[in-house]
């Protein structure tokens, strides 16, 4: 069954990048709400792009962002373990240009072919051009804008940090004070970029960004450091994110400054180059044209394919909700993994010639196999393995008495992705 062939192998002559553009994200009037912002990744690490009456936000979070439980039994629903957001940045351009009633021209737009992000406003007050896109090879989010004022205006980049309760199951139940998920918090600046350090329970992370010609670098607070620059008619800026995770925070720090430092000596021009040459490669895997009263279900198709290679290539995987795109604090909801959720995000990626994109989550599923042992002698009496459909990110399933059958559905999605991919070594590898 291994379907593991390009459009070109097949002899088709189809521009599949130009095909999918009329399948783009866009919005032509400003919708200040980040439920309809633009989604960017890198396969690992997530920003989502939305917009206030004068402000860019960019909401940033990674795969493996977790904040470990400090209870050993999964049950206790007191503490949760949970994947936290990372931070937010703000391009504050000091007037409403993405307010629609001073709107001359307004198209925000995600190009699905080459996976990269535009917005452009002219308003009275200023015009604004952005250019966005999230690199896999560099493992990095480049945001490049200019914007021309009627009169002097600065122009601010801030990174902040405000943590929060999880709030897990959709809020029908939370636990602790509003004080809860706001400590270690630390933000810095070291020259042109600005840092948010996170240190978690058993984790910590770094979210930086390199702010290149923007202005003066400072900390204004313990969750907030600025970079803001003098009144001027224009500006250019161009932004480099990267988050780096470690047990120990000046590590995660030091990984994060050097995705960054080795973006920015490979210069933007090669960089956007290689980002392009990359999701052609990925597009040109498969294919599909349905008649035009199923434009709908097209769109669907293409959109859900930019999600998978967007979010599904990290070291964890990707959550069932909103995957890497969380908007609201550290608010995630359902928090843990499910498997029948999830599941519904997985069954078309093998078909669809991408089977690449499941590793991460089969490599969590065998790495789940001494605790689903366990649970099978400890709960069942029996020996071999037993899945069940709820566990947090370290593997610890929550005990049930139904859904018996995820075990066998992840046997069986395992042995589909060897019939796909016909990757045999891969099997030999993760299986112990």
């Amino acid at each position: 069954m291994n379907i593991n062939y390009s459009i070109e192998s097949r002899g088709w002559d189809t521009d599949v990048c130009g095909y999918i553009q009329k399948h783009d994200l866009v919005f032509r009037t400003p919708v200040c709400d980040p439920l309809h912002g633009i989604p960017m990744g890198d396969g690992d690490t997530g920003t989502l792009l939305h917009i206030e009456p004068d402000a860019l936000l960019i909401n940033i979070n990674k795969t493996d962002l977790w904040n470990k439980s400090k209870n050993e039994d999964p049950v206790i629903h007191t503490d949760y373990s949970a994947n936290v957001h990372g931070a937010v940045l703000k391009i504050d351009f000091g007037c409403p240009v993405f307010e629609d009633i001073y709107s001359r021209h307004y198209e925000a737009r995600l190009a699905l072919g080459n996976a990269t992000a535009g917005i452009k406003a002219q308003t009275p007050f200023c015009d604004v051009d952005i250019t966005a896109f999230a690199s896999h090879d560099a493992g990095v989010t480049i945001i490049r804008g200019k914007t021309h004022y009627r009169e002097k205006m600065s122009l601010d980049i801030i990174l902040k940090r405000w943590g929060s309760r999880i709030f897990p199951y959709w809020y029908a139940a939370h636990y602790g004070s509003c004080e809860d998920g706001l400590d270690g918090t630390e933000a810095r600046t070291d020259g042109n970029t600005l840092d948010i350090v996170q240190t978690l329970n058993g984790n910590a992370f770094c979210v930086s960004v390199k702010a290149v010609c923007c202005g003066i670098c400072s900390v204004k607070n313990s969750r907030t450091a600025v970079c803001a620059s003098k009144a001027a008619s224009e500006h250019e800026f161009l932004l480099y994110i990267s988050v780096g995770v470690n047990p120990d925070a000046e590590a995660a720090v030091e990984e994060a400054h050097a995705k960054i430092n080795t973006a920015c000596a490979g210069g933007f021009d090669a960089l956007y180059s290689r980002h392009c040459a990359e999701w052609s490669e990925f597009w040109n895997k498969s294919f599909i044209s349905l008649p035009k009263e199923n434009d709908f279900i097209e769109n669907l198709w293409y959109l859900n394919l930019y999600y998978a290679n967007s979010e599904m290539r990290g070291k964890s995987p990707h959550h069932f909700t909103n995957g890497i795109w969380t908007n609201y604090h550290d608010f995630v909801p359902w928090n843990n993994i499910f498997h029948y959720n999830t599941q519904l995000s997985t069954f078309p990626l093998e078909a669809a010639n991408h089977p690449e994109l499941l590793e991460t989550y089969y490599n969590y599923r065998i790495s789940q196999l001494p605790a689903a042992r366990e649970y099978a002698a400890k709960h069942k009496g029996k020996s071999g393995a037993f899945y069940t459909d709820v566990s947090d990110f370290m593997g610890r399933m929550q005990p049930q008495e139904f859904n018996c059958t995820c075990g066998a559905q992840i046997a069986m999605a395992l042995y589909d992705h060897y019939r796909y991919s016909n990757d045999e070594m891969y099997l030999r590898r993760i299986l112990p």
